[in-house]
């Protein structure tokens, strides 16, 4: 398929210079040849429409030449942005597989020893460091998997009351005695949420990070707070706490996939969450947005297109 794309931009670079050499040969001939005076000179007609038909084929070649390839090497990147992407893919699943078994029987082998009576403090408190990191390995393979197989999954579209996914969410990020932390707000004046078109358990998934990450950096003492509105165009949701806050100069980096902010190392994390949040607030045709004052709380905003009334 390539190489006949690459004679038709040759032919078409070329048609001016086989039409100029038909025509000089026509003026050639001494039938039609034609000489004009021009005081001392003569100038051959035949030799001035060959001269001109090259000219005007190679300034076709030059704009014809590069639409071809630029066409071509975009074609190339996209095939090995897609190659790379299936790589990833593919090496996600394979780490998935070896690691998940092996990491289930360390968790499970660290509960085991928590439960002996014989450990002293220091120990016990070092088994929980050393359980709270193989969790952390858990679920940075899960959010991997998660976040490469995206692109793969066939997004649903079906309308989704946004009562029902924030009620999910906040059951799955929190037991029962962490979610009076959590207070959820839905406007009801001058006229109550409407639906979104999407996938509910995706949609389940983004808010039950951005709940996590806000239980995770915020004492408990704390608030979060989840708040829906609907401007009659989008509906916004918000997740606010009263957490430790993101640095201002990390603002711009916390989409990133694996970044965690300096002030957040101490706390377990696998720094995916809103990596995979970010993904698939895009697949809705979204937007995702953070403010935040360090030492004061966060808010996360999603932004979602209104399903239409039809």
């Amino acid at each position: 398929m390539r190489g006949w794309r690459i004679l038709v931009f040759v032919g078409l670079a070329a048609i001016p210079a086989a039409l100029g050499l038909f025509v000089s040969l026509l003026l050639r001939h001494e039938l039609l040849a034609n000489f004009i005076y021009t005081g001392r000179y003569y100038v051959d007609l035949a030799w001035m429409v060959s001269a001109g038909s090259i000219i005007l084929s190679v300034l076709c070649g030059m704009v014809l030449v590069p639409v071809w390839f630029s066409g071509h090497v975009k074609r190339m990147r996209s095939q090995i942005q897609a190659d790379a992407l299936e790589d990833r893919r593919r090496f996600i699943r394979r780490l998935d597989h070896e690691v998940k078994n092996p990491l289930t029987i360390i968790l499970l082998s660290l509960s085991n020893l928590q439960n002996s009576p014989s450990l002293s403090r220091e120990e016990s408190s070092s088994l929980a460091r050393a359980s709270q990191q193989v969790q952390r390995l858990q679920k940075l393979v899960v959010d991997l998997r998660w976040l490469t197989e995206l692109d793969a999954r066939t997004t649903e579209r079906s309308r989704i009351d946004l009562r029902e996914v924030i009620r999910d969410a906040v059951q799955s990020a929190c037991p029962e005695e962490v979610s009076p932390r959590i207070r959820v707000h839905y406007q009801e004046v001058p006229w109550p949420v409407g639906t979104v078109l999407g996938d509910r358990d995706l949609l389940v998934t983004a808010l039950r990070n951005l709940l996590d990450n806000a239980l995770k950096f915020t004492e408990d003492t704390g608030q979060v707070e989840v708040r829906a509105s609907d401007d009659g165009r989008a509906v916004t949701l918000e997740v606010a706490d009263t957490g430790i806050g993101i640095p201002a100069e990390e603002m711009s980096q916390v989409f990133e996939e694996l970044y965690r902010g300096q002030n957040a190392k101490r706390i377990s994390g696998s720094g995916m969450g809103l990596a995979l949040v970010h993904r698939i607030v895009s697949l809705h045709h979204g937007s995702i947005s953070v403010r935040s004052r360090e030492g004061h709380g966060t808010v996360m905003t999603i932004r979602l297109p209104l399903a239409s009334a039809d």
